[in-house]
């Protein structure tokens, strides 16, 4: 049986360090990976997304390999200030169940840190569908704390992944999924002081 084996895995991929500085940061996957990396149950296409590029996931000779993607650098570091405030939106697609689905699981991300780790679940897609957005806010209600505390994990963000696969198949051929038009999306209020801090900049020069 093929079982969602979600994370522990690929944790072998290196951590970042924290740049991220309460920009938005965005993938819209047009013209590559854009810096997202995956094992190889994942790639990239240039087309079938919502629109042109995106991450296809669940290739079925690597039935082995649980696909989802791992984000670049661009959307790493101190989250503290989305807390309560900020999002996650992507676009999802289910393109087909694979063979003999027994079991479906929700839409997942996770964050880790050195402060620990946390996992957002959303709504369970059972049937192929639509390119579709979803949105993750960024507070505690949210997630599940799987290690440390909220505010360490925040606090430094070293790897952001979103699971592409998410069917539980007792088959050779796995379930497929796209990925697409990824947003770590700060408040208002954020981006109006980031403004105002370069319009600062500007006129003291």
């Amino acid at each position: 049986m093929k079982s969602c084996r979600l994370f522990a895995t690929t944790l072998a991929v290196a951590v970042a360090s924290p740049v991220f500085a309460s920009a938005p940061a965005f993938s819209n996957f047009d013209s590559g990976p854009d810096g997202w990396t995956f094992p190889a149950s994942t790639e990239w296409r240039a087309t079938g997304g919502n629109a042109d590029g995106h991450l296809f996931g669940g290739i079925p000779e690597d039935a082995n390999i649980t696909a989802g993607a791992f984000a670049p650098a661009a959307f790493l570091g101190d989250w503290s200030a989305l807390d309560g405030v900020g999002s996650i939106s992507f676009d999802y697609k289910r393109f087909d169940n694979g063979q003999n689905p027994l079991g479906f699981l929700p839409l997942t991300i996770q964050i880790v840190g050195p402060g620990g780790n946390a996992t957002w679940n959303g709504p369970i897609i059972n049937t192929p569908g639509d390119w579709t957005t979803y949105t993750a806010p960024i507070n505690q209600a949210n997630w599940s704390i799987d290690d440390g505390n909220w505010n360490d994990i925040l606090a430094n963000v070293a790897i952001f992944y979103i699971q592409l696969e998410l069917v539980i198949n007792a088959g050779p051929l796995d379930d497929t999924a796209g990925l697409d038009n990824v947003s770590l999306i700060p408040s208002p209020a954020t981006i109006g002081l980031l403004s105002l801090g370069l319009l600062g900049t500007r006129r003291r020069r």
